[in-house]
């Protein structure tokens, strides 16, 4: 967007230096050139001010390597954490390997268990427990009395044993049965948050990676920019060095700008004026971006459109607002085909980001003449194609065209 800025400052003095001499004598050309000079040591000024931001930028980089460096913290503690849920995940696989090798033992036990009690309820069937009572008590020897009566308790308490431990294996594996269930599900949970601490883990690390390239580009951006207003200089300094080596050339410049307004001032002087609110649009389209000072919320500074955007679609027609001469057709590189419209009475439109220009320089022409169509604007500085800029000058006052065309 600063280029963008560098760019419509190139019009503005574009405008003020080959514009505005339509009305003004040699010696008012001269007065110009004073004031032009004026203009040059604001631009210095403006270029230490870039210095002064590249410098800022850099202590920028101090607090985002500070941003980088608790998103490295946070990257290690995740680390750390998706370390600690795989080492619960692997006890916990531990423990329900172990949980299940218990359920299988005592299932073999409680097997065992029942097939001891069904041997025992077959030999009772077979041989009865009321032949070993009957033995009892038919029985003359006492001592063999109490032998079997002694026999008769130590099978009671073995069966009864046995239902005991088959009881509590029962009851035990349902226990068990229902703790495996439980650890599988803590697993499962365990494995969910070390899937969603991974993702996390790569959000930050893509977090990491924006910031340093976001530091990378903010520095280099700006370099550019400084390289670009620079190179400004260079222009206009070549032109008021022109400006003051050549009078004759300056007179001849004159004349024939005079030979163009007498033109102009045929049909055009005073209408532009009266057409506040009135002016047809250049485009189809929809204005997405606004005329005025707004803050770049990447760069975290303010910039100025001159104009409005307007998105279009490809290859849109553009018509002239109101009649007019063809001041000048130029290309400004990233911002494409630029043609300067003089209406009069120091009014003029510019449309930028043109391609198939159907006029030249000079001419003129009525209202809604088409003037060429819409460049798709891969070098443009937005993301979004065929954007169209359209800006509304009073001598070398911006105005903001939305106020100037038919809602």
């Amino acid at each position: 967007m600063i280029q963008k800025n560098i760019i419509y400052m190139c019009l503005s003095i574009f405008l003020s230096l080959d514009i505005s001499y339509c009305d003004k004598t040699s010696n008012e050309i001269q007065e110009d050139i004073n004031n032009k000079n004026d203009e040059l040591d604001e631009i210095k000024e403006e270029i230490n001010k870039f210095e002064k931001l590249i410098n800022e930028k850099s202590k920028e980089e101090e607090l985002n390597i500070d941003i980088i460096t608790q998103i490295n913290k946070k990257i290690e503690l995740t680390e750390k954490l998706i370390k600690r849920l795989t080492d619960e995940e692997n006890n916990l696989s531990k423990r329900i390997y172990k949980t299940k090798t218990n359920i299988k033992n005592q299932e073999e036990e409680l097997f065992v268990l029942k097939n001891q009690l069904n041997n025992r309820l077959r030999y009772l069937y077979k041989y009865g427990k009321s032949n070993l009572l009957e033995e009892i008590t038919q029985s003359s020897d006492w001592n063999k009395k109490i032998y079997r009566r002694k026999y008769l308790k130590i099978l009671n308490d073995y069966e009864n044993q046995i239902k005991k431990r088959i009881k509590k294996n029962i009851d035990d594996l349902k226990l068990k049965k229902k703790q495996l269930e439980k650890e599988q599900s803590n697993k499962q949970k365990l494995i969910n948050e070390k899937n969603r601490k991974f993702d996390s883990l790569e959000d930050d690390k893509k977090l990491k990676s924006s910031y340093l390239f976001k530091i990378k580009n903010q520095k280099e951006k700006l370099e550019k920019d400084l390289i670009s207003k620079k190179n400004l200089i260079e222009k206009i300094e070549k032109i008021i060095n022109k400006l003051y080596s050549d009078k004759k050339e300056t007179r001849k410049r004159e004349q024939e700008l005079a030979k163009i307004r007498s033109e102009k001032n045929k049909s055009t002087s005073g209408n532009f004026a009266k057409m506040k609110g009135k002016l047809n649009w250049p485009v189809k389209g929809q204005i997405i971006g606004k005329f005025g000072v707004y803050k770049n919320q990447e760069l975290n500074i303010y910039t100025e459109n001159l104009g409005i955007d307007i998105q279009t679609i490809k290859d849109e027609r553009v018509y002239s607002v109101l009649d007019g001469v063809i001041l000048a057709i130029t290309n400004i590189r990233d911002y494409g085909d630029i043609i300067i419209l003089d209406h009069g009475a120091g009014y003029y439109t510019v449309y930028s980001n043109l391609k198939n220009i159907a006029v030249y320089e000079g001419q003129y022409i009525d209202t809604k003449t088409y003037l060429a169509e819409v460049a798709e604007g891969a070098n443009s500085n937005y993301s979004n194609k065929n954007v169209f800029n359209f800006q509304i000058w009073l001598n070398q006052e911006k105005l903001d065209p939305e106020k100037w065309i038919k809602k």
